[in-house]
Order: structure tokens, then C-alpha cells, then sequence
């Protein structure tokens, strides 16, 4: 079958016609010149794209060159660029895996703009190879084996699809197209660069072995098709079983109930993860086997924290029996507690009211030793504090959020000191909440912390002459 037929095919197996616009991205290699003279040949309406990644120097050359074939082709031409070196290191990430991102950004933002029904990218069967093989040793598990897709929608527009018309042709049959139509190309010298992960598989994984099989590439190029068909249902029932179990009501949050998933087979568990992970991660961000193990783990024997770091900025709580994925280092509280972000200092002599948070405000007020009264636990909190005023040594109170190591002498403790984080522990303080806890101080003194009892030394006694009276309103 020829490259023209068999893009033709595989465009209108997919719904995608003649006249509809296909933004397609071209980098002047072989592949995407073949690709984008193809389309031309076979009348679609088309756009070509560049985006300079600004890796190397001949990029300028070869955007020049994609512009004035879109003038040859008398079609609209598109162009971006990113300092790709630049932002993987200012965000730690690889340099294959911003470029991605920002070449795709690009793809879709522009297709979107220009109303395209599809991007169209140059993979082919070789591409898929090495991406099968790419993602068998970073340990993806069953899902990696299928490889890339020929018609998939991305993260990056909900309803423009990716197409990659070239999958099912090798590259050797695209350099002889691009040989017998005199196509000019352009030898991406970084596809000789064995630092690159891809590279090092194309160069050197692949050619050894072949030295045990040489038709390795036809035979995983195959399984690829066969797992494709075998995911395609295990992923359905999969999705099912995810949606039962899981809440995505909330923005950047999976939530799952622990004890129905801790019912589940080993292969459901892993699917049920991968799928909440998927739904979460950031742009190229891999799920690999031993980042959904260690989620499984957790859900099985949680920490002491009760929380637990990913990679790619994603997390995972428990919270009572819900098991939650998130994108964010904290959850949101069920109920309002006592929060501040900041220090402040507030002159109390006079009184106070001070908003330390939106919902939440602190007010001071300065009474007589006759108007004490006996402060209420409200669900094992205190969110009143009677102290003498008179044991208060500065002028001005400092009101700040929980700092790690912090102590005090809490009353009812016979002097005892102790650590605040003891008494979050023995309170059920979810742990989210005790990192901005609200606590207030007389110079470097912890005098009260918010929920629990006033420090023994402030204590309100017999002699007492005049009390400050600490309390903190929350809002809903």
C-alpha cells in the first residue's frame, strides 16, 4: 500500500475529511516533510506549524525553510518557540519532557485559534518501537505496551484530537518517499545525541536486539496492535469500576474509598490509581509502575503523617477512610480551623479584633477578675482563653502559625511542658491544619495556642485583678 493510501485511509477511518483544516507540524526532518507533502498531494486542507525549541542552531534555517513551503503550498504557516534548555532546568524536569510540553502547548493553542479539526504529527512505526521500549524500562506496565495512538485526545485540547497518519510506515519507507519526490529535509544533528534517552534506545537498545531477532520491530510493532485491542476493553471495564468507586467533585482532587479499594484484586487496585494519577498529572509527567505500587503501599499501611510525596507535584492523603490524590501539598479542611499565614504583632492593652485569615478573626478583650467565666470545650476545643493580664510581660501580643519543635506549658499539665504536636496528635488535629495553626505569644512565650488550654503560667488566679480574654471566631 502506498504512504498516500494508507494516510488517506487512516484520516477517513477517523472521521476526518478532505476539507477539514489540519494543523500539521513540521520540522523540516524527513518525517514531517513527508507528511506534510503527502496532505498536500492528496488536496487536504492544511497548515503548517514550527516551533524552534532553541536547542540548536540551524533552527532559524529551518523555520525560514517550513515558511516558504507554505508559501510553495500556498497555505498558512504558524511559528512559536521556547527556551526548552532554559525552563527544564529553572523546573528540574528533563529537557525531552519540556520540550514535548511546549511544542504541544503550541500545536493545540494554535489549532485552537485557527478553528483546525486536528493536529497532525510525523510519528512513525520506528517512533513506535522506541516508545514501547521506552515505556517497558520505565516499568509502565500494561498500558505502556500499547504505545502510541494513532487518533487520542490529549491533555492539552479536550475536543482537537492528534492524529499521527505515518504510525503504520517505517521510517526507511519515508526516506525512499522523500528520495523519489526530490523532497528537501533537513538532519536534526540532535538525533545523533546519546544523552537523550530516545536516542540511546534508537542507537544502541535496538540494534542489539536485533542481533537476537532482526525482526524484533515488526514483532513489537504487532504487539502493540494486539495490546491496543485487549486495552481498549480492560480499560472500559476499568473506567467503570473507577467511576463507582471514585469522587472527582472537587478541582485537583481524587477522592477513593480506602476500605473498597482495599477489596479489590491487585490489577484493579493498580488500574484504579493509574487512572487517578492520569487524571491529575501535569503535562509529560510519567505514572510508572513503582509510583502506583507506592500509592497501593500507602493505602495498605499508611504513615504516621498520613500523607505521602509523588513525583510531579502530586500527593496523597488519608483522610478518615477516603483515600485522596491530589495535586496540591494540602487538603481541604472539612470544617474551619484557627489559621494564620503570617506573623503579626498587636498592641493588647486596649483591646483587639484582628482578621488573621478570611475566615477567621482573633479578638482581645481586656475584663475584670468578677467577669471570668469558665471556658466551654466545643467538640474537644477551646476557642476561649481567660489569662492574667498582669503575668503578660510585653506590650504588644505576637500572633503566628505553628512552627515544628514549638512547646509550651499547657493548663491542667501541673507545669508540665510539652509539644504542641503531641497535643495535635491526641486531639485528631488533621494534619493539614497544624502547619498554620494559630498561636499566640508574650515575646518568645507561647501564652496560648488556639483550640487548647491557656499556658499555666498566664493561668487565672485567686489574686487575679484583671484578665485579658483571648477568643477566636470562625467562619463558614
Amino acid at each position: 500500500m502506498s504512504i498516500e493510501k494508507s494516510v488517506r485511509d487512516s484520516l477517513l477511518s477517523k472521521g476526518l475529511n478532505p476539507d477539514d483544516l489540519v494543523l500539521v507540524g513540521v520540522s523540516g526532518g524527513p518525517d514531517s516533510r513527508a507528511l506534510a507533502s503527502v496532505l498536500q498531494s492528496l488536496g487536504w486542507k492544511i497548515a503548517l506549524a514550527y516551533f524552534d525549541h532553541q536547542l540548536r542552531p540551524q533552527s532559524k534555517q529551518e523555520r525560514n525553510f517550513i515558511r516558504q513551503l507554505a508559501k510553495d503550498y500556498q497555505v498558512d504557516f504558524y511559528q512559536g518557540g521556547a527556551d526548552v534548555a532554559g525552563l527544564a532546568e529553572q523546573e528540574k524536569r528533563s529537557v525531552e519532557e519540556i520540550a514535548r510540553q511546549q511544542r504541544y502547548a503550541f500545536l493545540f493553542d494554535s489549532a485552537a485559534r485557527i478553528r483546525a479539526k486536528a493536529v497532525a504529527t510525523a510519528h512513525n512505526a520506528d517512533d513506535q518501537v522506541e516508545t514501547i521500549l521506552m515505556h517497558l524500562l520505565r516499568g509502565s506496565g500494561t498500558r505502556g505496551l500499547v504505545g502510541m495512538q494513532f487518533y487520542t485526545l490529549t491533555e492539552f485540547n479536550a475536543t482537537i484530537p492528534l492524529v499521527r497518519p505515518l504510525l503504520g510506515i517505517w521510517r526507511e519507507a519515508i526516506e525512499a518517499y522523500c528520495t523519489e519526490h526530490s523532497l528537501q529535509t533537513f538532519e536534526d544533528a540532535s538525533n545523533q545525541d546519546r544523552t537523550y534517552f530516545r536516542n540511546r534506545v534508537r542507537h544502541e537498545l535496538i540494534p542489539s536486539l536485533q542481533s537476537y531477532n532482526p525482526a524484533v520491530k515488526d514483532n513489537l510493532f504487532h504487539m502493540a496492535e494486539i495490546m491496543r485491542d485487549d486495552w481498549a476493553f480492560l480499560k472500559t471495564q476499568y473506567r467503570i469500576l473507577f467511576q463507582t468507586l471514585a469522587d472527582q467533585s472537587e478541582i485537583d482532587m481524587v477522592k477513593i474509598s480506602r476500605a473498597r479499594f482495599l477489596e479489590l484484586e491487585m490489577g484493579a487496585k493498580k488500574a484504579i490509581v493509574h487512572e487517578g494519577l492520569d487524571l491529575l498529572r501535569q503535562g509529560d509527567a510519567q505514572i510508572d509502575l513503582k509510583t502506583v505500587m507506592h500509592v497501593i503501599q500507602f493505602a495498605e499501611k499508611p504513615n504516621a503523617r498520613k500523607h505521602i510525596s509523588l513525583p510531579a507535584g502530586m500527593h496523597v492523603f488519608l483522610a478518615g477512610d477516603t483515600l485522596i490524590l491530589s495535586n496540591t501539598a494540602t487538603i481541604p479542611l472539612k470544617q474551619n480551623y484557627p489559621q494564620i499565614n503570617r506573623e503579626i504583632t498587636i498592641p493588647w492593652k486596649q483591646g483587639f479584633r484582628e482578621e488573621v485569615a478570611e475566615d477567621c478573626v482573633i479578638e482581645g478583650t481586656i475584663l475584670s477578675a468578677e467577669q471570668y467565666q469558665r471556658p466551654c470545650a466545643i467538640d474537644g476545643l477551646y476557642w476561649d482563653a481567660f489569662l492574667d493580664a498582669d503575668c503578660v510581660q510585653e506590650d504588644s501580643l505576637t500572633i503566628r502559625p505553628f512552627s515544628a519543635g514549638d512547646r509550651y506549658t499547657p493548663l491542667g499539665m501541673d507545669g508540665k511542658c510539652t509539644k504542641i504536636s503531641d497535643l495535635f496528635i491526641n486531639k485528631k488535629v488533621p494534619v493539614q491544619a497544624r502547619q498554620r495553626w494559630l498561636m499566640v505569644l508574650d515575646g518568645k512565650t507561647i501564652l496560648w495556642v488556639a483550640g487548647f488550654q491557656p499556658a499555666h503560667p498566664y493561668r487565672v488566679q485567686k489574686n487575679t485583678k484583671k484578665i485579658i480574654h483571648l477568643q477566636v471566631k470562625l467562619f463558614k
